[in-house]
């Protein structure tokens, strides 16, 4: 089993200010969150690759019943984003009113600290 692929990992590439995928060196599929194994193929023939942070939301809604910890950011906007690769990963849009955004509609992911957990944790701006 391969070591080097877990989420602690990822969160490390984030504090760096990489955005970072597996990419499986069978099937050549891209996924995150990272994986011991392809989750396609079963393959442990893995590497990280550094992606595009432009992404295009396939799906949106506005938050007004925040998680606990995020009630100040309320109401927010939340994205599931597409990837070059095809992987999706969902998060807050900052600065935007629901009304402007649109399905396919590209957007930059960016990392920030400024939320409860201290982690650094990716948020979309609009490009």
């Amino acid at each position: 089993m391969n070591s080097g692929f877990t989420f602690e990992d990822f969160r490390g590439f984030i504090a760096q200010g990489k955005f970072m995928a597996v990419k499986c060196g069978d099937c050549n599929h891209m996924f995150i969150p990272p994986k011991p194994i392809c989750p396609y193929c079963g393959s442990g023939k893995l590497s990280w690759i550094e992606v595009s942070r432009v992404g295009r939301v396939v799906s949106y809604t506005e938050v007004h019943v925040p998680l606990k910890g995020f009630e100040g950011f309320a109401p927010y906007v939340v994205a599931l984003v597409e990837f070059e690769g095809g992987f999706r990963l969902p998060g807050i849009v900052k600065d935007v009113k629901v009304s402007d955004l649109r399905v396919g509609l590209n957007v930059v992911l960016e990392f920030s600290r400024d939320f409860p957990s201290g982690y650094f944790f990716h948020v979309y701006s609009c490009s």
